[in-house]
Parts: structure tokens; C-alpha cells; sequence
């Protein structure tokens, strides 16, 4: 009965690894496991070298419990594959401190990311262990998250390694490269893509703007890709395209949830840049697949791991403008337990991907390591540079070679976003400190919507606005253009500067202006008085407004908008009182709040109002729904 059991249950275990496998809906691709735990246990970043080496973090740092059995650092395994189709299973390396990313470079360089340093390591002598070690950069932090550091290891056309780094929590950094090179990342300045040479020199910036660019790529023709996971209420994911000086509108000052009026997740902002399409959760990879091996079909298609959908996706790219957009496919699907961390392709055309194998932060013994191939070797050729991208490089470098005036319409009313952005690199540095003056003159064109909002974002970069020198433009009888008085506002806000404080509370009393612009100006004084939650509702300021009788109807229309739902300050009474204002916005807000206030008392209001041939449809439709 015993020996009947144990094969039940080893049967009934089989039955469901088997049924949690990851599995393609290609039949002409297959997946086949390499290693599992406890060969391997919570596998991180994969690459593979010129012999078809598979090299693989091992994590023994990331959330590690108290009581955890393990080596005290994470260790860099290697899987050699063998003559009868095994790999063999050996340590290359020990040490790394929450190691998050692998590729192998040129000459036999390993290059490593912790999350707060990248090295590399190199075997001289030939016995398969590192005993070489430099390091690339070096990030000085108070941020320990594991995760949210330095990751996205690549290698761009010239050899130099583009890498990203996370939010940091909003801690601030000086990342710093082997020949003293310094970037200094502010508090609350969110992650970005970064690049220098191998060795570590020549530090820059890419780009800025991202949650978490965890994978970052770039492909045959140059251009670069990264995976950036999603701030807690903004989903989705992003697949972006990465360009230079690109600002993809994430700040960490402005909160976890990504909701805030200054933050962008999809070019929501003028100046900012949109994804090419969302992606599965918790996107840990990206590369450009140009396996030899594989159909044709797939030649030169980008790959992405998502952990939390528990899939390899892939994503077909077209033209839009001068960027690109997607559609995606899934290469391989799994089960729950199925959790895709780094993906890398071998020599002979084959992928590998590291496995989890746990929905648990912690470290939990759990892991495998994955090998994807075609059935047959396809001989496919290689993916030719795709024809769009010429005429792209014309239209861009049209925009450079045009007239200030000619590129200032871009920024202003362009509809590609990212040619929007090449226009405002190529203003970069054309604007002197007198032109300031130009955002207090009367538009250039009337009909230029925007004009002065772009004009403030292209001079940016290059002029210093004095302080006090937008007061005069922000006095609600200045009855400024709202699209220039928000970039004013988001200027002030990421610069901090406290001196506009009376005339932003001023503006906000007495001015006349859209619900976005109310939300802009509260933001604003959020920041400037670095107020915690900066994406929360602001309860010490909106409460004495909202309570003040004195208040106008035009601001309480907006309070009540801004406030939550279900909020002690609001009952069903003062919103019969108030749907009874003159004040249309007012009146709007206070039916759509009912909802959450329905008693015989408002429900008697709506049906009046509903009933009420003389009052506006929109309204009377409104109570309906309500």
C-alpha cells in the first residue's frame, strides 16, 4: 500500500510539473530543461560565451530570510554542454552582493551587475573559473532595494556597454566611471539609460525618465530598446524605444503610484516620450533574436522575459513617424510557476532563459534554467535593416538642418513625438539668456497652439530663468496661455523654487483655470513644500478651502472634483446645496459625487433635475446615470 502510494503521488507530481512547463505555440520550437534545483536555485541574469557556455547568476542575496541556508554571496554558475547532450554544472565565480544582470563581452570578459556596481571578471588561465576582476562602475548610494539598482547590461555598435539603472527608491547616487567620471542622480530623480566603454570610461546619460529599465538592448541597426517596470497604479509595463536625451516622464519625487499631474507614462506630457507598446508584468529582458537556427520568421524580432506573467513574448516592430510601434506574440508560455528572469542566445542560435521558479520575492530554493531550440536548424538568413529606417534618418536630419522658427512649429504642434523630440535636441543650445523675454510677448502665431509651452521646454537646457521672473505671468490678470502657465508650474515644481509660493497660492484663489491647471498648481506647492505622498490628495491645504464659505464657486468646483469620493467634508445636503449654484462646473461635480452619497435627500435632487426640461442635457443625463 505504501510503495502504491509514493508512485501515486510521484505520478500526481510529474502530472503537474508537466502541465506548469512551458510550452510554445509554434510546434517547430521546443523547450527542454537544463538544470533545476538544487543545481540551481533563484537564477537572475544569463549570458552565454563564444563555446556556448551558459553563464548564470545564482542568488543567495535578494530578500534573504533569516534562517536561509546558503552561501553568503551570489554565485555566477556555469553550464558546459557535454558530448552526450548534458551540461555540466560548475562555480565560475562567487562574491557578487544582489546580482541582478550578465553578458559576456569581447575577449572572455564576463560583465557582471550588482545593484550598485558593475564589474567584470575574466578566466586567464583555462580552468573555468574567474580570476580576473576590475570594476566598470560604481555607484555610491543609500538605496540597498535589490532590484531597483543597476541591471540591463548590453553592448551597443561601437562596444561600448549601455546599461540602466532603477528609481532607486529616490535615493539620491554619484555613479562613477574607472577614469573619475561622475553623473550625480538627485533625490527623487527616477531611473535612467546610461553608457561607457567597457572599461568604464567616458560616462553619459541616454536617457531619463523610467520606473525601472531592468532589460535593456540595442539591435543590429543601432537602435536601443529597454523593458521598464510600471510605478504601482499606472500600468502597463513599457516597451520603449530609447533615444538620446529622451525623457520617458517618470520622476520618483512625484510618488509610487504614477498618478500625479507631472508624470507621464505614455508622452501624456509635451517633452515626453510614449512606449511602443505595453508589455507582460515585470518585463526582466530584452533582446533582439537574430537566430540563424530558428524559422525565418522570427530573424531580427525583439524577445522579452515577463516574470509575472510567466511568459518569453514577442514583439514584431513597423514604423510610426520616426520611431516604431509593435505587435506582440508569445514565444513560450508556462504556468505560475513559470517565471522568466534573464534570456540569452547561444552561438548555435539557441536560447536560454533563467527561471525563478517562484511568484516569492524571497529567496526560496526554487529555480531552473531553460533551453529553447527549433526542432530542426532552419538555416534561416539574416534580418536585413528594415527599409523605413532610411527615410526615417532623412526626416530627422530635415528637422536639424531647418530654420529656428520652422523647428519651433515642430515642437509646438508636430504629431510625431518623437520628431517633436528631434526638434527640441536641435534647439539644444540656440537660445541666450535674453531670449527669455520672448514668453512675455504675444505669440508669433496666434494660431500656434502651444507655442510658448514648447518655446519654455526648448530653453530649458540652456538659459536660467531668474527668480520671480514668471510672477507677473502667473497673476490670474496676466490671463496667460493655461498650456504655458502648466509648464511653468511643472518648471517650478521640478526645480523647487519656493519663492513662487504666495503667488501660486494667489493664482489658485482668485485665477480662472481648467481642472488640469488646478492639479498643477497644488502639485506644485506639493513640491515646493516636499510634502510626503506628493501623489496623495493634499487634505491639510483643499480642507480649509473647501470649508471656507468664502470660497468661489469656480475653485470649490475644483476642490470637490479633487476630493476623494467618500470624504467627511462631503454629504448629501451640501451637494443638493451646491447643485442649486449658478457655477456649471460646480453643479456637474456635485451631481457625479452623489454617487457616492445617494440617499432620499440627493436622490429627491437628481429627480428634479432629470424631470427638468429647461436644465442642460448633459446634466439632466448625468442625474440619470447616477
Amino acid at each position: 500500500m505504501k510503495t502504491l502510494l509514493y508512485l501515486l503521488t510521484a505520478y500526481t507530481l510529474a502530472s503537474l510539473q508537466a502541465a506548469d512547463s512551458p510550452k510554445s505555440p509554434d510546434q517547430r520550437i521546443v523547450i527542454e530543461l537544463v538544470a533545476e534545483a538544487p543545481d540551481i536555485v533563484t537564477p537572475t541574469g544569463v549570458g552565454v560565451d563564444a563555446q556556448g557556455r551558459v553563464i548564470v547568476i545564482e542568488s543567495h542575496t535578494h530578500f534573504r530570510p533569516k534562517n536561509y541556508e546558503g552561501p553568503e554571496r551570489d554565485r555566477v554558475l556555469m553550464f558546459s554542454p557535454q558530448p552526450n547532450g548534458k551540461a555540466k554544472r560548475s562555480i565560475f565565480y562567487e562574491g557578487l552582493n544582489m546580482g541582478m544582470d550578465a553578458t559576456v563581452g569581447a575577449d572572455d570578459w564576463v560583465y557582471l551587475a550588482e545593484r550598485s556596481r558593475i564589474l567584470r571578471v575574466k578566466d586567464t588561465t583555462g580552468d573555468g573559473k574567474a580570476n580576473k576582476t576590475e570594476d566598470v562602475i560604481v555607484m555610491k548610494t543609500t538605496g540597498t532595494y535589490p532590484h531597483n539598482g543597476l541591471s540591463g547590461l548590453c553592448f551597443d555598435q561601437k562596444g561600448n556597454l549601455v546599461f540602466g539603472l532603477g528609481e532607486n527608491l529616490g535615493h539620491p547616487y554619484t555613479m562613477i566611471g574607472t577614469d573619475g567620471k561622475k553623473i550625480e542622480g538627485a533625490k527623487g530623480i527616477g531611473g535612467g539609460v546610461f553608457r561607457c566603454t567597457v572599461d568604464g570610461k567616458k560616462l553619459e546619460q541616454v536617457a531619463r525618465g523610467f520606473w525601472n529599465p531592468f532589460g535593456v538592448c540595442v539591435d543590429n541597426w543601432g537602435r536601443i530598446f529597454a523593458v521598464d517596470n510600471d510605478p504601482g497604479n499606472s500600468p502597463p509595463c513599457r516597451l520603449l524605444h530609447v533615444v538620446q536625451n529622451g525623457d520617458y516622464g517618470y520622476r520618483y519625487k512625484y510618488g509610487r503610484t504614477g498618478i500625479h499631474p507631472f508624470l507621464a507614462w505614455d508622452g501624456e506630457l509635451r517633452g515626453t516620450l510614449p512606449m511602443v507598446h505595453g508589455t507582460g508584468e515585470a518585463p526582466c529582458e530584452i533582446i533582439q533574436f537574430d537566430s540563424p537556427a530558428f524559422p525565418q520568421e522570427y530573424r531580427g524580432k525583439l524577445l522579452v522575459t515577463s516574470w509575472g506573467d510567466h511568459r518569453v513574448e514577442m514583439y514584431t516592430l513597423k514604423r510610426k513617424g520616426v520611431s516604431v510601434s509593435a505587435t506582440m506574440t508569445p514565444l513560450v508560455q508556462g504556468g505560475d510557476s513559470f517565471r522568466p528572469v534573464g534570456l540569452a542566445m547561444a552561438p548555435d542560435g539557441s536560447l536560454y532563459v533563467s527561471d525563478w521558479g517562484s511568484s516569492s520575492y524571497n529567496l526560496n530554493k526554487m529555480g531552473r534554467l531553460w533551453r529553447i531550440r527549433p526542432v530542426k536548424d532552419f538555416k534561416s538568413k539574416p534580418a536585413s535593416m528594415p527599409t523605413y529606417m532610411e527615410s526615417q534618418q532623412k526626416q530627422l536630419d530635415k528637422i536639424l538642418k531647418s530654420k529656428i522658427d520652422d523647428i519651433m512649429k515642430i515642437t509646438a504642434n508636430g504629431s510625431d513625438p518623437f520628431a517633436r523630440h528631434a526638434a527640441f535636441n536641435a534647439l539644444e543650445n540656440e537660445f541666450q539668456q535674453t531670449d527669455i523675454e520672448l514668453l512675455k510677448e504675444p505669440p508669433l502665431e496666434q494660431n500656434a497652439l502651444g507655442h510658448k509651452a514648447a518655446l519654455l521646454i526648448a530653453m530649458r537646457p540652456s538659459v536660467n530663468f531668474p527668480d520671480g521672473f514668471f510672477n507677473d505671468l502667473i497673476k490670474p490678470e496676466a490671463n496667460t496661455d493655461q498650456a504655458l502657465l502648466f509648464e511653468i508650474l511643472r518648471y517650478i515644481a521640478d526645480n523647487e523654487q519656493n519663492n513662487y509660493k504666495p503667488v501660486i497660492e494667489h493664482f489658485l484663489k482668485n485665477g480662472k483655470y481648467s481642472y488640469r491647471l488646478f492639479r498643477a498648481a497644488v502639485a506644485c506647492l506639493d513640491a515646493l513644500e516636499k510634502r510626503d505622498n506628493p501623489d496623495r490628495f493634499n487634505e491639510k491645504y483643499a480642507l480649509p478651502l473647501m470649508e471656507n464659505e468664502g470660497t468661489s464657486d469656480a475653485l470649490r468646483a475644483n476642490l470637490l472634483r479633487y476630493f476623494p469620493d467618500t470624504h467627511r467634508a462631503i454629504d448629501s445636503k451640501k451637494l443638493v446645496n451646491w447643485l442649486g449654484s449658478k457655477n456649471a462646473p460646480l453643479r456637474r461635480e456635485a451631481v457625479w459625487k452623489m454617487r457616492a452619497h445617494y440617499d432620499e435627500h440627493s436622490h429627491m435632487a437628481l429627480r428634479k433635475l432629470a424631470l427638468n426640461a429647461k436644465e442642460p442635457l448633459a446634466l439632466r443625463t448625468a442625474a440619470v446615470a447616477v
